[in-house]
Protein backbone atom coordinates (compact mmCIF):
# COMPACT_ATOMS: atom_id res chain seq x y z
CA UNK A 1 0.00 0.00 0.00
CA UNK A 2 1.57 3.38 -0.42
CA UNK A 3 -0.28 6.55 0.93
CA UNK A 4 0.22 10.34 -0.24
CA UNK A 5 -1.34 12.37 2.59
CA UNK A 6 -0.48 15.81 0.79
CA UNK A 7 -3.00 14.46 -2.22
CA UNK A 8 -5.09 12.55 0.42
CA UNK A 9 -4.27 9.29 -1.68
CA UNK A 10 -4.29 5.70 -1.42
CA UNK A 11 -2.64 2.68 -3.73
CA UNK A 12 -4.05 -0.82 -2.77
CA UNK A 13 -1.01 -2.74 -4.57
CA UNK A 14 -2.94 -5.63 -5.80
CA UNK A 15 0.14 -8.17 -6.58
CA UNK A 16 0.84 -9.05 -10.43
CA UNK A 17 -0.97 -6.46 -11.87
CA UNK A 18 1.84 -3.84 -12.40
CA UNK A 19 1.70 -2.82 -9.13
CA UNK A 20 5.76 -2.57 -9.02
CA UNK A 21 5.87 -0.20 -12.16
CA UNK A 22 2.97 2.33 -10.49
CA UNK A 23 5.02 2.32 -7.38
CA UNK A 24 8.10 3.51 -8.96
CA UNK A 25 5.75 6.18 -10.21
CA UNK A 26 4.28 7.09 -7.50
CA UNK A 27 7.33 7.50 -5.03
CA UNK A 28 8.70 9.88 -7.66
CA UNK A 29 5.61 12.07 -6.79
CA UNK A 30 5.95 11.59 -2.82
CA UNK A 31 3.87 8.45 -1.86
CA UNK A 32 5.33 6.25 0.61
CA UNK A 33 5.07 2.56 0.79
CA UNK A 34 3.60 1.46 3.97
CA UNK A 35 2.79 -1.95 3.18
CA UNK A 36 4.97 -3.21 5.58
CA UNK A 37 3.48 -1.34 8.94
CA UNK A 38 -0.01 -2.08 7.31
CA UNK A 39 -2.47 -4.69 9.54
CA UNK A 40 -4.12 -7.24 7.11
CA UNK A 41 -3.80 -5.60 3.69
CA UNK A 42 -3.27 -9.04 2.13
CA UNK A 43 -0.31 -10.92 3.85
CA UNK A 44 -1.37 -13.98 5.27
CA UNK A 45 -5.21 -13.93 4.88
CA UNK A 46 -7.63 -12.79 1.95
CA UNK A 47 -9.30 -9.79 4.09
CA UNK A 48 -7.94 -6.36 3.17
CA UNK A 49 -8.63 -3.58 5.65
CA UNK A 50 -8.15 0.40 5.13
CA UNK A 51 -6.93 1.51 8.35
CA UNK A 52 -9.58 3.84 9.36
CA UNK A 53 -7.60 7.20 8.88
CA UNK A 54 -7.51 6.33 5.36
CA UNK A 55 -10.91 5.89 4.59
CA UNK A 56 -11.62 9.31 3.48
CA UNK A 57 -8.68 9.07 1.23
CA UNK A 58 -8.96 8.56 -2.72
CA UNK A 59 -8.21 4.74 -3.14
CA UNK A 60 -7.33 3.25 -6.30
CA UNK A 61 -6.39 -0.20 -7.73
CA UNK A 62 -5.28 -2.35 -10.15
CA UNK A 63 -7.29 -4.90 -12.15
CA UNK A 64 -5.92 -7.44 -14.54
CA UNK A 65 -8.19 -10.50 -16.38
CA UNK A 66 -7.96 -13.74 -13.88
CA UNK A 67 -6.71 -16.21 -16.03
CA UNK A 68 -3.84 -13.69 -17.24
CA UNK A 69 -3.07 -12.84 -13.36
CA UNK A 70 -3.02 -16.34 -12.40
CA UNK A 71 -0.73 -17.81 -14.75
CA UNK A 72 1.47 -14.58 -14.05
CA UNK A 73 1.03 -15.51 -10.16
CA UNK A 74 2.39 -19.18 -11.18
CA UNK A 75 4.80 -18.28 -14.05
CA UNK A 76 6.70 -15.82 -11.25
CA UNK A 77 6.67 -17.92 -8.03
CA UNK A 78 7.89 -20.85 -10.63
CA UNK A 79 10.63 -18.71 -11.45
CA UNK A 80 11.77 -17.50 -8.93
CA UNK A 81 11.02 -19.08 -5.56
CA UNK A 82 11.28 -22.97 -6.50
CA UNK A 83 7.58 -23.00 -6.44
CA UNK A 84 6.92 -26.93 -7.06
CA UNK A 85 3.40 -27.10 -7.75
CA UNK A 86 2.53 -27.68 -11.18
CA UNK A 87 -0.02 -25.05 -12.48
CA UNK A 88 -3.08 -28.00 -12.72
CA UNK A 89 -2.31 -28.47 -8.40
CA UNK A 90 -2.10 -25.02 -8.06
CA UNK A 91 -5.32 -24.31 -10.01
CA UNK A 92 -7.22 -27.15 -7.85
CA UNK A 93 -5.23 -25.76 -4.26
CA UNK A 94 -5.75 -21.93 -4.86
CA UNK A 95 -7.21 -21.24 -1.45
CA UNK A 96 -4.56 -23.70 0.40
CA UNK A 97 -1.33 -22.88 -1.63
CA UNK A 98 2.10 -21.14 -0.46
CA UNK A 99 2.35 -17.18 -1.07
CA UNK A 100 -1.90 -17.06 -0.61
CA UNK A 101 -1.76 -13.47 -0.75
CA UNK A 102 -0.93 -13.44 -4.21
CA UNK A 103 -3.92 -15.16 -5.25
CA UNK A 104 -6.81 -13.11 -3.49
CA UNK A 105 -9.25 -12.22 -5.63
CA UNK A 106 -9.04 -9.26 -7.34
CA UNK A 107 -12.56 -7.65 -6.01
CA UNK A 108 -11.28 -8.39 -2.22
CA UNK A 109 -9.14 -4.73 -3.55
CA UNK A 110 -11.40 -3.23 -5.64
CA UNK A 111 -14.22 -2.96 -3.06
CA UNK A 112 -12.21 -0.39 -1.32
CA UNK A 113 -11.51 1.79 -4.20
CA UNK A 114 -13.16 5.01 -5.72
CA UNK A 115 -11.41 3.88 -9.07
CA UNK A 116 -10.09 0.53 -10.52
CA UNK A 117 -7.22 1.08 -13.71
CA UNK A 118 -7.98 -2.12 -15.80
CA UNK A 119 -4.47 -3.54 -16.88
CA UNK A 120 -5.56 -4.23 -20.04
CA UNK A 121 -5.31 0.12 -20.50
CA UNK A 122 -2.95 0.54 -17.81
CA UNK A 123 -1.00 3.83 -19.47
CA UNK A 124 -4.53 5.29 -20.11
CA UNK A 125 -6.14 4.91 -17.59
CA UNK A 126 -3.28 5.23 -14.78
CA UNK A 127 -2.92 8.79 -16.64
CA UNK A 128 -6.65 9.60 -15.76
CA UNK A 129 -5.64 9.87 -12.17
CA UNK A 130 -6.94 12.89 -10.67
CA UNK A 131 -3.97 14.06 -8.66
CA UNK A 132 -1.56 13.78 -12.14
CA UNK A 133 -0.97 17.06 -13.53
CA UNK A 134 0.61 15.80 -16.44
CA UNK A 135 1.11 12.83 -17.89
CA UNK A 136 3.48 9.68 -17.06
CA UNK A 137 4.79 6.88 -18.62
CA UNK A 138 4.86 3.70 -16.19
CA UNK A 139 8.28 1.86 -16.56
CA UNK A 140 8.15 -2.36 -16.94
CA UNK A 141 9.46 -3.88 -14.15
CA UNK A 142 9.18 -7.10 -12.43
CA UNK A 143 7.30 -8.37 -15.68
CA UNK A 144 7.09 -11.78 -16.27
CA UNK A 145 7.19 -13.55 -19.81
CA UNK A 146 4.59 -16.57 -20.29
CA UNK A 147 2.61 -18.22 -22.81
CA UNK A 148 -1.03 -16.28 -23.96
CA UNK A 149 -2.91 -17.47 -21.30
CA UNK A 150 -5.47 -19.70 -22.64
CA UNK A 151 -2.34 -22.01 -23.68
CA UNK A 152 -2.50 -22.62 -19.83
CA UNK A 153 -6.49 -23.78 -19.34
CA UNK A 154 -8.58 -27.12 -19.91
CA UNK A 155 -12.01 -26.34 -19.78
CA UNK A 156 -11.74 -28.08 -16.29
CA UNK A 157 -9.37 -25.89 -14.87
CA UNK A 158 -10.68 -22.68 -16.24
CA UNK A 159 -13.87 -23.65 -14.93
CA UNK A 160 -12.49 -23.84 -11.20
CA UNK A 161 -10.69 -20.22 -12.08
CA UNK A 162 -14.39 -19.05 -13.25
CA UNK A 163 -15.87 -20.29 -9.86
CA UNK A 164 -12.63 -18.94 -7.67
CA UNK A 165 -13.04 -15.39 -9.26
CA UNK A 166 -16.46 -15.44 -10.19
CA UNK A 167 -16.74 -11.87 -8.98
CA UNK A 168 -13.34 -10.70 -10.40
CA UNK A 169 -14.83 -11.72 -13.92
CA UNK A 170 -18.40 -10.03 -13.29
CA UNK A 171 -16.78 -6.28 -11.82
CA UNK A 172 -14.43 -6.57 -14.95
CA UNK A 173 -16.59 -7.88 -17.58
CA UNK A 174 -13.96 -10.42 -18.48
CA UNK A 175 -15.01 -13.04 -20.64
CA UNK A 176 -14.75 -16.54 -19.69
CA UNK A 177 -13.00 -19.34 -21.25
Amino acid sequence: MLISDELKTVFLHNPRCAGTSITHSLVQLGFEIVWENTPNVGRTSHQIDIPIEYKDYFIFTVRRNPYDRFVSNWEKLRARNNFKLSFEESVCNIPTIPYNRLWIPQSNFTQHCDYVICFENLVYDFNKLPFLKESMMLKKVNSVLHKPFVDYFTPELAQKINIYYQKDFEEGGYQKL
